[in-house]
Parts: structure tokens; C-alpha cells; sequence
């Protein structure tokens, strides 16, 4: 799934991967991590033999090497502190600093061994001009500084092993109970901060570096003080995007905008209307959640909470949940009320997009969708609630639901907000099943498997309030 980012305009772009040496930064923006990597990098020659020949036994020398690694830490959680101190370091070592600082335009950090030389060097390829990036101070004094100035920031990820392993292999010195309860530490003391950075994986950066940028708001608009026509605007942000296609990037939005049709293929907010939604595929615009949907607002007075939905280029469709409704709120820890969310939109929305919208009719009595594969969605204009069926099969009535999940090997995924025994016709594939392997899943984990028999391809299934579960063949 892709996650919003802070940052705008165009410097993002797909990785070409790193060709050369890490790019040479401005003074102010810092490579100093007291403490922790970069530091032992200069005397790396002289670890590889500590105690020989410097008249220091090899024991002391290590001891204080992991003193200053953990006075190093320590000392990031104190920002105000480590700034001033991290440039002065690197002024008096001659080397260019890459901590946060004045000039800064993005942050790139991590726990050591997490890939950021990739991911600093391939942005800094990929971009059009320069940009001052802040990275390799591994340390959280760098990044929470950023996070309360907003900039854009982007966290990168690695398994703790792997990471604290590698790291380890490099500085034998520095005891892995040091390393993994820095890892801990940095990244537990960013967790406040969930809406103003993005997080990557390490396999994300490496194989799919292009595909964790999101640019919000992007759209035309008109600046008569700059003599730009919303035309004008909108050829420039069309050549941008056919920059970031030409590179195998597919770049997602805030809104769907006409002009872009074939060039954004997301969007967080798609409030395009009936008409729009059968001329358009879903292989070449589909969306997240109806946050800007206006229709349903009666009043002016309902709709003042609705300002940027001005950017739409249309009020969105009566029922979207009849064409696939997926959420576009951001997911902030604790995770309440996801499971419920993701059943009854992504699930649904998901299932819906892998098809074509063929036909819409809307009467007084039921607002109808047809899609491709004979899939129907049917909301009863009285009561509001949806029915899914795919032939003579009922796949979704209201608040309960038992769809193919189609991003698995033939699982299937069931839920019901209320609690309900019922049974359901299972797909064709699972005529010769005698047997289903159903296993619960909640916020937190997995519950243990239970077998449910399966006759002339129907299943009886008992949820608790709330319970989603997945199911395979047993």
C-alpha cells in the first residue's frame, strides 16, 4: 500500500541505483553522528589492530570505543545539543555535514546497515537539481528536529537482525546488546511522530525505491500574479509526470485531474462522478477513500469542513460504495477499529477494481452497478445497505461478507460486524472441497485454526461480533 508524503514538487523519481560515490553536500547540512557510524569510520584502519603499536591495551581501546558509542546515542536524544556539537565536529575534521540543518529540503535516516547510502545517493540521481539532503547520522537528534519543522522525511527499515548483524560484522567492538538497544531506541523514540515521515523497507529502497513517494496536492491552478493559466500549469505538471513514468515510476495524487487520465494511475481522494467512473478503467485511474466526496453533504453549513475538496474536478458519485470505497485515512497507532475498516472497504474495493464497470442504473427503489464477470452491486436507496453477488452467488449483504481475497492463492476472506450464522455458496474452484481451514485475525494476531465441513460447495459459518477470518482449503 502507498503512504502519503510530505514532500512536493518534482524531486522524486525512480532510483537508477548508485553509480558513484556519495554526492558532496553544502556545510550546513551535516554528516556527523557522534558517536556512532560515520565517527568510527575515520579510524576504521586502526580498529582493524587495536592496541598495536599506540601503547593502549586492546581492551581499554575497546571499552572506550563503546563508551562514546553510547555517550553518542545518549546524546541524540538531545537536539539542541547534538546539532551544534555535530557541525563543530565536522568543521574541525573538515568534513561536510549532513545532519539537519537551516537549508535542509529532506531527510534520509535509518539504524545503520538499512540501505541509506542507496537510498541518499539514488535520490540525489534522480533529482533534476540539487537538493540538500540530511542522512547517515543514524541518530534520532537528526530526525526529530525535521519532524517538528515539517520537512519531508523518510525512514528506512530493516530487519533488526539483519541490520544489528551486519553492523556487528563491520565494528566487532561495539556488543550487539549496544546495537540492538539503539535500534530500540531510534526508532521508538519517532513513533510519536506518524503522520510526518514515510517508512520504507529495506527491500522497498532496493528493488522499488521510486515506488514509496507520494506527492499530495498535486493539481492546476491558475496564478494571475505569475501570468500562469491553469493550461499552462497543467502542461507542466504533464511533462513532470511523463518524466516519472519514463523512469518506471507510477506517481499517485491527492485528486484524479482529467488531464492526467493515463498518467496517475492512484489517487488518495477519487471524486469523479458516475458518468466518469464508466469511461474510465480501473486499470488507468482507481482510489482510496470519499474524504472529499460532496454529494453527500446537504448543507453549507455540512460542507465547511470540506475546503481542499475545491481541487476535485468533480463531486463524486452518489453511492461510491457501490463502485469499491476504500479508506483514505492515515494509520495511526493504536490500530482500533482497522480490521472492521479493512474488511469492509479494501476487501470489497479491491475485488470490485480487478473488474470493468459496465452499466449504472439508479431508481427510486435501488442504485445499481454491473460489472465485468457478472458482478453486481445493489444499494437499497431506503436503507443504504449494499449486496454484492457474482452470478447467482451472494458475496456481501450489509456488514457481513465472504469474498476470494485475489491477492492470495485461493483464499477466502469473511467478516461480520454483527455476529451471524450463515451459510455461503463458496467459488466454482472449490467444488471438490470437502473441508476449509477457517483461522480469526485481529489487531493484534492470529487466533488458532478450526475446520468447518463444506457441502455441494456451501459453507455454514458462526463469526463473533466483529470477527474476520480467513479461509483456505483444508
Amino acid at each position: 500500500m502507498c503512504v502519503p508524503c510530505p514532500a512536493q514538487g518534482p524531486f522524486v523519481s525512480k532510483a537508477r541505483g548508485p553509480q558513484r560515490s556519495s554526492p558532496r553536500q553544502p556545510p550546513d547540512d551535516g554528516k556527523a553522528s557522534l558517536g556512532n557510524e560515520e565517527m568510527d569510520n575515520m579510524t576504521h584502519g586502526d580498529e582493524a589492530s587495536a592496541g598495536e603499536g599506540n601503547g593502549v591495551p586492546s581492551g581499554l581501546r575497546c571499552w572506550l570505543r563503546r563508551l562514546r558509542y553510547d555517550l553518542g546515542a545518549t546524546l541524540g536524544e538531545l537536539p539542541a545539543l547534538y546539532l551544534p556539537l555535530a557541525r563543530a565536529y565536522c568543521c574541525i575534521m573538515h568534513r561536510y555535514a549532513r545532519v539537519t540543518g537551516r537549508y535542509t529540503e529532506i531527510v534520509i535516516e535509518a539504524f545503520p546497515r538499512s540501505a541509506n547510502s542507496f537510498a541518499s545517493v539514488a535520490f540525489e540521481q534522480a533529482q533534476s537539481r540539487p537538493v540538500r539532503i540530511a542522512h547517515h547520522a543514524h541518530s534520532i537528534g537528526s530526525v526529530v528536529p525535521a519532524l517538528r519543522r515539517g520537512l519531508p522525511v523518510l525512514i528506512l527499515l530493516r530487519d533488526p537482525d539483519e541490520a544489528v548483524l551486519s553492523y556487528h560484522a563491520l565494528w566487532p567492538w561495539i556488543r550487539l546488546r549496544q546495537l540492538f538497544r539503539e535500534y530500540v531506541r531510534f526508532y521508538s523514540r519517532i513513533l510519536p511522530y506518524p503522520d510526518g515521515m514515510v517508512v520504507a523497507t529495506f527491500r522497498q529502497v532496493t528493488e522499488d525505491f521510486g515506488a514509496v513517494i507520494h506527492i499530495d496536492t498535486f493539481g492546476p491552478l491558475a496564478s494571475p500574479y505569475h501570468g500562469v493559466t491553469i493550461a499552462e500549469d497543467a502542461a507542466a505538471m504533464i511533462e513532470e509526470l511523463h518524466y516519472w513514468r519514463s523512469r518506471g515510476v507510477d506517481v499517485t495524487t491527492e485528486s484524479f485531474q482529467h488531464e492526467f487520465a493515463g498518467l496517475v494511475p492512484m489517487v488518495y481522494h477519487l471524486n469523479l462522478d458516475e458518468a466518469s467512473r464508466l469511461k474510465y478503467p480501473t486499470h488507468m485511474i482507481c482510489g482510496g477513500g470519499d474524504g472529499w466526496n460532496v454529494r453527500r453533504y446537504r448543507t453549507a453549513e455540512s460542507a465547511k469542513e470540506f475546503g481542499w475538496s475545491a481541487m476535485a474536478p468533480e463531486g463524486g458519485c452518489l453511492y461510491d460504495k457501490a463502485w469499491g470505497l476504500s479508506t483514505d485515512l492515515d494509520l495511526k497507532p493504536p490500530l482500533k477499529g482497522f480490521v472492521a475498516d479493512f474488511a469492509l472497504k479494501v476487501v470489497p474495493w479491491h475485488f470490485l477494481n480487478r473488474r470493468r464497470p459496465i452499466e449504472h442504473v439508479h431508481t427510486r427503489e435501488e442504485y445499481r452497478v454491473h460489472f465485468s464477470d457478472d458482478v453486481r452491486t445493489t444499494v437499497d436507496t431506503h436503507t443504504g445497505v449494499l449486496r454484492l453477488t457474482q452470478e447467482d452467488r451472494l458475496l456481501l449483504e450489509g456488514n457481513d461478507l465472504c469474498l476470494p481475497a485475489a491477492w492470495t492463492d485461493g483464499w477466502l476472506f469473511a467478516y461480520s460486524s454483527g455476529g451471524k450464522r450463515r451459510e455461503w455458496a463458496l467459488p466454482t474452484e472449490w467444488a471438490e472441497v470437502r473441508r476449509a481451514a477457517v483461522r480469526g485475525i485481529t489487531e493484534e494476531d492470529w487466533s488458532q485454526a478450526r475446520e468447518v465441513p463444506v457441502q455441494s460447495g456451501c459453507m455454514e459459518l458462526q463469526l463473533e461480533p466483529g470477527e474476520a477470518v480467513w479461509i483456505k482449503r483444508a
